[in-house]
């Protein structure tokens, strides 16, 4: 039980803090506009409407990236695949939401959650898998 509880925990740290690094890596490539007040959800709206394809991509980018290997590193740690699901729903639910609260193109719904749920199932499978034996000779 502790080995599951510190796979999920262990997941969702690894899953936030990658995609906290891809997103300040996406804000010095994409920078909001000069002078916005990120607490005013109109210019949030605005800035979100004007935002190029690159910043769009490196937000799904960094949510698949860091789903995939919170939800491997959760498996691994817990020996199976289930405590991978905690990173995923995370994820999943945390994206649904910054999607309601920040306006995205349709295609960006679409492509991202499915993006999520593909990247939870991938890295549970595969952490969930034992390494393969090494080579004796």
């Amino acid at each position: 039980m502790l080995r599951v509880l510190a796979g999920i925990v262990a997941g969702v740290l690894l899953a936030v803090g990658i995609i906290i690094v891809v997103e300040v890596v996406s804000h010095a490539l994409y920078p909001p506009p000069p002078g916005m007040n990120v607490e005013d959800p109109a210019a949030l709206a605005r800035a979100a409407a004007q935002m190029p394809p690159g910043a769009l991509l490196m937000i799904i980018l960094g949510w698949t990236l860091g789903t995939f290997c919170g939800c491997w590193l959760a498996a691994r740690i817990g020996k199976r695949a289930g405590p991978a699901v905690t990173p995923g729903v995370l994820v999943f639910a945390a994206a649904i939401a910054n999607m309601f609260q920040i306006p995205h193109p349709p295609w960006f719904w679409v492509v991202s959650l499915l993006l999520v749920a593909v990247a939870a199932i991938a890295g549970a499978a595969l952490g969930a898998r034992k390494p393969a034996p090494l080579l004796v000779r």
